[in-house]
Parts: C-alpha cells; sequence; structure tokens
C-alpha cells in the first residue's frame, strides 16, 4: 500500500494530465477493498480454529466500498482546498524531473525545424468569445528576430522592467479607432520564458505572484524573468489599428528608413542579388508603395514556392540563398526569412516573427487549441503612421488548415483545460475565491435562518440567541453525517 502511495505521489508530481485523476479515482475506489481483503486474511491466519467460514454479503460489501469512497473523497477534497498554498509549493519542472515540451525557441536554427512541428502536443489554449472572422490572420506573437548570422536568427537583447502590484501591466494605449481582442491564455510548460499575445499588445493581467515582475521588448513581446515550468494564466487586451484594414491608405503609406527602425543586411549574404531577384523576378517598380511591395512578394513566394519538411541542410550554401534562388522549397522560417532580406534588400524595414499560427477552434469551451504543430513563422514590415503590419508567404500547409477534433475531440480537451486550470495550477488566489464563496453562502444561509426564527420567536424573544443555534445545528449535522458514516463503516467491518 505505502508503494502504491508513492508511486501516485510521483505520477502527480511528474504530470498535469488529466489521466492521473482517473488513476486517483480509481486508487480510492480499490483501497477500501484492498484493506478489507487484508484484514480477512489477517483473521483466518490468526484464527485457532482449522476451518472458519468469514463470509461478507455483497450488500454489505458495496455499502462499506461506498460510504468509504464518499469519506475519502470528502477528505480528499478539504484537505486540498484548504491545505495553505505558498509560492514556493509547486516543484513540478525542476531540472531532471519532467521532459518539457519544445518546439518554441528563442533562437532560430534554419537547419534544424522538421521534426518539432509534426508534434501534435498541447502547448496552450486561447479563451475568446468568438473565433476570428475570416480576412484575420490569427497570428499569436511570442518574438521577434532582428539580427541574422551563420544561418541563426538572433533577437535584439534590450528590454524595459515592468514591476507593478497585482500583476497588472499597461504596455501602450491603442487608437480610437481601433478593433480591440479580450482573450485569455492557459499556457503549459515549455522550455521558454515569453509569454504570447495576439497582434498589438496593450494590457497584461497576471495574478501569480511569482509572474509581478517582466521584462517588455521595444520589438513588442513579453518574457518572464526566468523560464516558465509551471502552468500559468494570463489575461490580455490587444488591438488593431482600423488603418491596418483601409487598402486605400495603405496603399498611400510610406516607411522610413530611421536607423533605429533599419536592421543590417547579412554580411554573409549578397544584398544585391537579393535586390536583382525582387525586382527582375517579382516585377518590383519603383512606383509602388511599400505596402504593395511586401504584398507581391507575400504572393509571389505564396504561389512559386512548395512547403515542406523533408529538407536536408547544405554546408556549402546559405539556407535562404539554397531556398530562394535554388531549391523552391522550404519550410516556413525559410519563406519569412527570404521576405525579410528581400524586403531588407529595398530599403524597407523588416523582421522575422516566431509564433504559432490559431487554427483549432473549440467550440464546446470557446477557445483555441494551440499544438507544437502550429508553430509557425511570419514577417512584420514598418510602415510610417500604422507601425509594425504582418505578412505570412508561407505556402499553404496541410496541418495549418483550419482544423477540429469533432464533439469527442473537443470535450476531452475541454476537460483536460478545467483540469488545468482548477486542479493543476490551483493556488492562493483561487483558494481564497472559494473561502470567499463558502462565507458567502453560509452568511446567507444564516440570514435566512435568523429571518425565519425571527418571526417565530419574536414574542419570546429567543430569537436574538438565534444565530448560536444556527451554528449549533450546523455542526451537528454536518459532525453527525461524518460521524454516522465512520460507524456505519466500522460496524461492516466488525
Amino acid at each position: 500500500y505505502y508503494i502504491a502511495m508513492v508511486i501516485l505521489a510521483l505520477y502527480a508530481i511528474s504530470t498535469i494530465d488529466i489521466l492521473f485523476s482517473f488513476f486517483l479515482f480509481f486508487f480510492l475506489f480499490i483501497s477500501p477493498w484492498i484493506f478489507l481483503t487484508f484484514q480477512l486474511f489477517r483473521h483466518l491466519d490468526h484464527n485457532p480454529l482449522k476451518e472458519k467460514e468469514v463470509s461478507l454479503s455483497l450488500k454489505s460489501s458495496f455499502t462499506f466500498l461506498a460510504l468509504s469512497l464518499v469519506l475519502s473523497l470528502l477528505l480528499t477534497s478539504f484537505l486540498f482546498l484548504f491545505i495553505p498554498r505558498s509560492d514556493a509549493m509547486n516543484i513540478r519542472g525542476r531540472k531532471g524531473g519532467t521532459s518539457f515540451l519544445s518546439g518554441f525557441s528563442e533562437k532560430v536554427d534554419l537547419d534544424d525545424l522538421g521534426y518539432i512541428l509534426e508534434n501534435p502536443n498541447v502547448v496552450m489554449r486561447i479563451k475568446m468569445k468568438s473565433p476570428f472572422p475570416p480576412g484575420f490572420i490569427p497570428l499569436l506573437k511570442g518574438t521577434t528576430f532582428e539580427i541574422y548570422n551563420s544561418k541563426k536568427w538572433y533577437q535584439t537583447r534590450q528590454f524595459y522592467r515592468l514591476a507593478k502590484k497585482k500583476g497588472s501591466f499597461t504596455l501602450a494605449t491603442f487608437p480610437k479607432k481601433s478593433r480591440t481582442f479580450e482573450y485569455e491564455i492557459y499556457q503549459l510548460p515549455m522550455n521558454s520564458s515569453i509569454l504570447f499575445t495576439l497582434y498589438n499588445i496593450s494590457s497584461l493581467s497576471i495574478n501569480d505572484p511569482r509572474f509581478q515582475l517582466l521584462f517588455y521588448s521595444p520589438q513588442q513581446w513579453i518574457k518572464a524573468p526566468r523560464e516558465i515550468r509551471i502552468p500559468i494564466t494570463y489575461r490580455c487586451i490587444s488591438y488593431i489599428p482600423e488603418l491596418w484594414l483601409n487598402k486605400a491608405f495603405l496603399q498611400k503609406s510610406t516607411s522610413s528608413s530611421r536607423n533605429t527602425l533599419t536592421f543590417p543586411f547579412p554580411k554573409e549574404l549578397s544584398k544585391e542579388r537579393f535586390r536583382r531577384f525582387a525586382i527582375e523576378k517579382i516585377g518590383l517598380s519603383s512606383d509602388l508603395c511599400p505596402y504593395e511591395k511586401a504584398k507581391k512578394i507575400e504572393e509571389y513566394l505564396k504561389k512559386n514556392f512548395e512547403y515542406t519538411l523533408d529538407l536536408s541542410s547544405s554546408p556549402q550554401k546559405d539556407p535562404v540563398e539554397d531556398f530562394l534562388f535554388y531549391r523552391k522549397k522550404g519550410h516556413c522560417e525559410l519563406f519569412a526569412s527570404s521576405m525579410v532580406f528581400l524586403l531588407r534588400s529595398l530599403d524597407l524595414p523588416a523582421r522575422l516573427v516566431n509564433g504559432f499560427r490559431l487554427v483549432e477552434w473549440n467550440d464546446l469551451g470557446h477557445y483555441y487549441i494551440v499544438r507544437q504543430k502550429h508553430a509557425h513563422a511570419w514577417v512584420e514590415m514598418y510602415l510610417d503612421q500604422i507601425g509594425w503590419i504582418p505578412f505570412d508567404p508561407t505556402a499553404s500547409r496541410m496541418d495549418m488548415m483550419e482544423d477540429s477534433s469533432g464533439r469527442l475531440g473537443n470535450l476531452w480537451d475541454y476537460l483536460n483545460m478545467e483540469w488545468n486550470n482548477r486542479i493543476v495550477i490551483f493556488d492562493r488566489e483561487k483558494q481564497w475565491e472559494i473561502y470567499h464563496g463558502i462565507a458567502l453562502t453560509l452568511r446567507h444561509w444564516k440570514e435566512g435562518f435568523l429571518k425565519f426564527t425571527q418571526k417565530g420567536w419574536k414574542k419570546e424573544r429567543l430569537w436574538e440567541k438565534s444565530h448560536l443555534l444556527f451554528w449549533l445545528v450546523f455542526i451537528i449535522v454536518i459532525g453527525g453525517g461524518f460521524l454516522l458514516g465512520v460507524g456505519r463503516i466500522r460496524k461492516i467491518i466488525n
């Protein structure tokens, strides 16, 4: 029995899956029967008589199991709800313990990505009132990359410290003419410190006391001080300027080449070669505005190149040049990198963005399911008076088509989400919410009881002490029920 308890405890530490609840329920159900069996064999072994029949009726067995199970669940629930929580209680995710989900990296290596995208594991869920309407590009931003060197992308290492009480951070005020999105993210552990957001982030709220300090990049993404090793929940408000949707304005827009926005063209690549490709192959003319140039590059790559994960590296050639000038096929980061360099060759500020594309909507729980295979890379170009605007040049992908797991799949994922949100990350904040709810309920019961007794006993003035009677009746009912169950179990065993 003790070995089974240790195994169950280790399993609880090493997993966040809802399957644990089934094992726990089975353990609680089968334990009383096992204890009863051990007791019977022990009684037979110590009995001096050679033959002795010990029988237990089927009805008594089921009664014993049912009462034991109910009392076990009540006691387990009580301990779970009322054991004090502290910031250091969650030991899940220590190095060498849990196998973390992989698939999102703060560095991009163009030679190594394919095996990650085929991973179907869920990494987060994005809860919203409704899915995005047709025409929107549902992209969940993780990080931006500005520097390319030796086949790898890197970030600019500049951050602002964000610190505010109760974990509420205001990052930007959205324009008057803009569309706002309110959403809640349930993020599972992964080997990254990034907090993901949609489009332009305006504010972020997180109640976990371990995340009272965050870092905000001038390139509009957020990270925690350390790697996120526990499931977390945070709420965000993002916005899209109406000018994004105004094609007439976009076609008249300009893109400045200020030093703060113009990122260097890689020394190992030929800027002139990319520029000639953009002008001669894609057909970009000088009279096109920056937005039109970007759209033509995006459409050209989508129509003339092929998406594939079956791609071997060529040590003699740079992956981007090999993709753009020779192979004509590759993964999303090669598509996005090629577009970035084509734009930069025309002196247009552009950067690579890494994150996820939202394609799987769960209509049962009203949220997006984000899996490892939904990891994606795209491009952002800077336009004056608008800011960074996204472009997705990647050719169509089968794993990025709008998908659904069916009713049963959605139900199972919804149960997983509720399990993670209400059980796995049950913290001090949620504990106090339950305490507050119980206190309000008891107060309502007490007020109703006092009103009832006040009407009946007003003449005798006994109602003045009826609040004591309420608590006395409450304790008698709860305690009596518990003692009755324990007594019933003892009677069955005897």
